[in-house]
């Protein structure tokens, strides 16, 4: 008959290894589990507070109030410090879209700068897109860069009805296009495809386009905008971005 001496201290030392490792996996599963849940608990509450946003946006363009906000982990608008994710606005006008003169852009303060035209003129646009008039700097870099919409730089460019031809020679240094709005033209129809050609483009260098946009235009109703959210997690005073939604609005 054997007598029980109960485990060896290379068995005890073994099975406590053995539960270490399975209980480690166990615990890394379950940590990992919970930070996968709260990342998607984050991403659902972030799209959800994006659309809501997106909304406001579109239900009145001009009333949209483009600062960046935070929220917390409910969705509920918070400080920054006590916020889970932070929401970037920036609007555009939609240069693409809204090329027709019949838009028309009464204020234009999307524009790398304007200037009259009153004379024959040397525009030159650098490769930083710096415009200058003549000797006169429109704009600096930081300004113009801003303004770049889908590739395109607008400037605006007055033109009194009662003006002879005159011709913009045009050097444009930059990889975008020099876009020319040519406000208080003579347009001979509605649909504005026949158009004072008292205003020539001189390209001496690089891409241009022009429209004409006559005075009758003032009207803003039409102007299109688009809208981009940059949507960014905050961890510890650290932001870090999640994704970017964008959208248009007409009114």
């Amino acid at each position: 008959m054997h007598n029980d001496k109960g485990f060896t201290l290379v068995e005890v030392v073994v099975a406590v290894a053995i539960v270490a490792i399975v209980s480690t996996a166990l615990f890394q599963m379950f940590v990992t589990s919970s930070y996968v849940n709260a990342d998607a608990q984050l991403m659902d509450m972030a799209n959800t507070v994006a659309v809501k946003q997106v909304e406001s946006f579109k239900a009145n363009p001009d009333a949209y109030d483009p600062s960046a906000k935070y929220y917390n982990r409910s969705g509920n608008e918070c400080s920054r410090t006590d916020s889970a994710i932070m929401i970037e606005s920036k609007m555009d006008t939609d240069l693409n879209d809204n090329n027709n003169a019949a838009y028309g852009y009464p204020d234009f303060v999307n524009s790398a700068g304007s200037f009259t035209l009153t004379t024959d003129i040397d525009v030159t646009i650098t490769q930083s897109y710096e415009v200058y008039v003549g000797t006169l700097k429109l704009c600096d870099y930081a300004t113009s860069k801003s303004k770049v919409v889908n590739n395109t730089l607008p400037i605006r460019v007055d033109f009194p009805a009662e003006e002879s031809p005159h011709t913009i020679n045009l050097t444009n240094e930059s990889d975008v296009m020099a876009s020319f709005y040519i406000f208080d033209a003579n347009v001979s129809n509605a649909n504005f495809e026949n158009v004072n050609t008292n205003v020539i483009i001189n390209a001496l260098q690089g891409a241009y386009s022009i429209s004409f946009v006559p005075a009758t235009s003032s009207s803003s109703s039409n102007n299109g905008y688009v809208l981009t959210l940059t949507v960014s997690r905050i961890n510890k005073g650290v932001s870090e971005e999640m994704f970017k939604y964008s959208t248009k609005k007409y009114h």
